[in-house]
């Protein structure tokens, strides 16, 4: 992962800098998230769990989800890793991406979910945290 994060900021930091769209930022990192993990299919905004949407509990209430990333395998239950990201400076709380994390990690068995800020002054890691 910090390989993938490393490469993203050297070649692409101009994406931050400039303020591009978090969707493109978030399947840039893919894209190199799939080259270092080429056994695994690594998606961005999958909101599928087999052939069913995927869904979490997020305050007693059931929500439609739209993970950041995913390294998963299509059409099973093999999981390894969720990111949500962000990308801005705002020291707003992440709460929510927080909760979509557990979530993400109780409901689909994630052994690994990610926050991720990335800093759009600096094109650099504002915030790594594993939940």
């Amino acid at each position: 992962m910090a390989n993938a994060i490393q490469t993203l900021l050297e070649r692409d930091g101009l994406l931050l800098t400039t303020d591009a769209n978090e969707r493109t930022i978030s399947a840039q990192l893919a894209c190199y998230l799939k080259q270092a993990l080429p056994e695994w299919d690594v998606d961005v905004e999958y909101n599928r769990q087999g052939l069913d949407p995927k869904k979490i509990g997020i305050g007693g209430s059931t929500e439609l989800v739209y993970p950041d990333i995913i390294v998963h395998r299509r059409r099973s239950d093999a999981n390894l890793l969720v990111v949500e990201m962000k990308k801005g400076d705002s020291p707003a709380p992440d709460d929510e991406d927080l909760k979509k994390l557990r979530g993400y990690a109780a409901t689909f068995k994630y052994p690994n979910a990610l926050f991720l800020r990335l800093s759009t002054t600096k094109a650099n890691v504002s915030a790594f945290l594993w939940v």
